[in-house]
């Protein structure tokens, strides 16, 4: 096919010329290009497609009943059988499908090219080529293309697997096939899924490895183009992600603790949504940080920092806690040295600049956290061992920092505190009634308090 312009071929008003493309059964008719919408600097030449073929006597020989066979009655043009009729036609739509492609405006709306309603199938008899309806003349109705909305008010496409999958390994630097399906679309069948991510792999944004445990199972990451990606995405593109690892090298050294702290955030998900509380896929930030110094000992660092909104009997109740996960993969007075430092953090006031030094500054001045939080977030410390017995040790030895550390105590007389093992969070067919609203919950601010949910310590 060629391209001429106006100038060179004038378009014509006769109601039977070589370029008709839509019109009644033995009837070619004709608009000129202008009133079709088509730019009137480009038009299709040689671009017939007859839908009658004129007999010697001057009559036009009209499709029969086998010609139109199961398309009978249904108020469409159909092509009569005739191989170069059908190639004619054929090429007709697909001249107009590749003016398309280019930088398309028909019609007055702007278009995708590929997304037209003119379908040509190149098989059977009768090509199924949608046109105008029986007793009409008119133009084909395009589809106009929307950009899909990605803004913060109105995250169009966040109900998408591709979205919130892209968004979900942005947070949690890997996760297995039944992971992200747990995630981002727990009532898809499992093979959907896995489509899905082949997509994803086949577009280069996300990579794999292979895991003995599960057994054989996919271990998903994200490639550079992902995370460039992922970065864009409103709801994660403002928060701190953990520190990436480019190679399946990488995730897999750090596999056991990102693992311990997803099954976390899983149980916390999947309780959610039994309980038909407000807490989704995004409202969980791993490696939450805040530094008041250059010096390293002047941070704290979660593991994550979990944003739950629950129903409760007297109305909707928001909480928002810091989680620390401990696999005993250090000893206990490490492991309280972060309630310390919870606790310097707590109490961390600036002085202005003149004021120091007096009563008035000390009680005008603000605590730092509460540039973030409007009250400080609860901590749960959540323990994952072999070991059940190893693991309620640990428990004991945080109540014991929690009484002798002035710092710590004073904290807590605000602040609530708990700590739990994974395996009373993660519901299984040994356990199917673990999770973390079930009173397995020990409360770090008084020791012979018993156990409770997380929401009532």
């Amino acid at each position: 096919m060629s391209w001429v312009s106006p100038s060179a071929r004038p378009p014509t008003t006769s109601a039977r010329t070589p370029d008709s493309w839509c019109g009644r059964p033995g009837i070619s008719t004709e608009e000129p290009a202008e009133e079709l919408g088509l730019s009137p600097g480009c038009r299709p030449a040689g671009t017939a497609a007859r839908l009658a073929r004129p007999r010697p006597d001057g009559q036009v020989e009209r499709p029969g009943p086998a010609a139109r066979g199961r398309h009978q009655g249904r108020g469409e043009t159909v092509v009569a059988a005739d191989v170069q009729v059908r190639a004619s036609a054929a090429e007709t739509l697909m001249t107009f499908g590749g003016y398309l492609d280019a930088p398309a405006q028909a019609f007055g709306e702007t278009l995708m090219p590929g997304r037209y309603p003119l379908v040509v199938r190149r098989r059977g008899a009768h090509q199924g080529i949608r046109q105008c309806p029986r007793g009409s003349v008119g133009r084909p109705k395009p589809l106009p293309w929307k950009a899909p909305v990605t803004t913060k008010d109105s995250p169009a496409p966040a109900g998408q697997f591709e979205y919130l999958a892209l968004a979900s390994l942005h947070l949690h630097r890997s996760a297995t096939t039944a992971q992200l399906q747990a995630l981002v679309a727990p009532d898809t069948d499992i093979s959907i899924v896995r489509r899905r991510l082949r997509k994803l792999h086949k577009q280069g944004l996300i990579d794999f490895t292979d895991i003995s445990e599960p057994r054989n199972a996919h271990l998903y990451y994200l490639t550079e183009a992902g995370r460039a990606l992922a970065a864009k995405i409103p709801e994660v593109g403002d928060r701190t992600s953990p520190q990436q690892n480019f190679d399946a090298i990488g995730v897999r050294l750090l596999l056991p603790h990102t693992q311990a702290v997803l099954r976390t955030h899983l149980a916390f998900l999947a309780d959610a949504r039994e309980r038909d509380d407000s807490y989704g896929p995004l409202d969980w930030t791993p490696e939450v940080s805040h530094r008041w110094s250059d010096r390293k000992a002047d941070e704290v660092r979660a593991d994550a920092l979990l944003r739950y909104t629950a129903r409760r009997a007297g109305g909707r109740a928001h909480f928002r806690a810091m989680v620390e996960v401990d696999r005993a993969t250090y000893g206990s007075e490490r492991l309280t040295t972060k309630l310390t430092a919870y606790a310097r953090f707590y109490e961390l006031t600036p002085t202005p600049v003149g004021r120091r030094g007096t009563i008035e500054a000390a009680q005008a001045a603000e605590p730092v956290y509460k540039d973030f939080y409007p009250r400080f977030p609860r901590l749960l410390f959540v323990l994952d061992h072999d070991s059940r017995t190893r693991m309620l040790h640990r428990i004991e030895d945080l109540q014991i920092a929690a009484a002798d550390n002035l710092r710590v105590a004073n904290m807590l007389k605000e602040v609530k505190a708990g700590a739990a093992l994974l395996e009373d969070l993660v519901a299984t067919e040994d356990n199917p009634a673990a999770r973390p609203s079930a009173p397995v919950w020990t409360s770090l601010n008084d020791p012979d308090r018993p156990t409770c949910s997380w929401m009532d310590l």
